[in-house]
């Protein structure tokens, strides 16, 4: 009698671990989805952009491996303290993330002298107001490097391929359950 309750406690139990797993690999699985959807459609609603910080110019305010949100706003909205991001003219640039140190008015034209919070001096040249991309609003910490990393094949692979095996081996898993009661019946 005692090894019958035994069995059926851990039966139970391991019934409970399943069912625990399988819950939190589909809120995982649909907290990502959601995630990643708010980053696909969110820019074309609002009209804002994600963009990753590879550089630790701006730390400790903006770390390296952050993903910082910008807004597009007027550029008589920015004041000297806000963190911009902007695409100098020359090419191959990038985007650059400072935070705005000086304003400049000129014959009508408004431009910007920037500056990274972990860099000594000021860059060498303002920024137009047209190389503007916007005003940062938020940044989530190391988000850049996660995201980076998934764009790599062994991301990709750990993204795709493992949540794929685990669903495979739990439907595996499950079949010999499926078949015992069809044995028992004939």
């Amino acid at each position: 009698m005692h090894v019958l309750k035994s069995r059926a406690l851990t039966i139970s139990t391991h019934s409970t671990v399943i069912k625990a797993t399988k819950l939190f690999s589909s809120l995982l699985f649909f907290t990502f989805l959601a995630l990643l959807l708010f980053i696909i459609t969110a820019p074309h609603l609002w009209g804002f952009s994600f963009l990753m910080v590879m550089g630790g110019s701006m730390s400790p305010a903006l770390p390296s491996g952050s993903v910082a949100m910008v807004q597009p706003v007027d550029v008589s909205e920015i004041e000297v303290g806000d963190i911009i991001a902007y695409q100098p003219r020359h090419v191959g640039s990038t985007v650059t993330t400072h935070r705005v140190v000086n304003i400049i008015h000129q014959e009508g034209d408004i431009s910007f002298q920037t500056a990274g919070d972990n860099n000594e001096f000021a860059d060498n040249n303002p920024v137009p107001s047209d190389c503007v991309i916007g005003k940062m609003q938020f940044h989530v910490p190391f988000l850049g490097y996660i995201i980076h990393f998934l764009k790599q094949p062994l991301g990709y692979v750990l993204l795709v391929g493992l949540p794929a095996i685990v669903i495979v081996a739990l439907g595996i898993r499950g079949i010999p359950s499926r078949i015992r009661p069809r044995k028992k019946a004939n």
